[in-house]
């Protein structure tokens, strides 16, 4: 699949890449953060809740870090 930078197809499938990660909590906000244009790296900021005890959220906000390797994304960090 092929995406521009900085698309929501682009957001899409780095978004599918944490998936496993992302099933214990709630995404309410994921956007792109600026890299330089040649770089080979893609950061993501992404907003999370989780309720931790009754009728309390917590929402954390965070930036994970994506690095394309011969046009394949990896998953760098969380």
């Amino acid at each position: 699949m092929r995406a521009e930078p900085e698309s929501r197809e682009l957001l899409s499938i780095c978004l599918k890449k944490m998936k496993p990660q992302l099933l214990k909590v709630r995404l309410t906000d994921a956007c792109f953060v600026w890299t330089e244009a040649h770089s080979k790296r893609i950061k993501v900021k992404l907003t999370i809740q989780k309720e931790v005890f009754n009728n309390t959220i917590l929402q954390q906000t965070f930036v994970v870090e994506f690095t394309i390797h011969n046009q394949v994304i990896i998953f760098n960090s969380l």
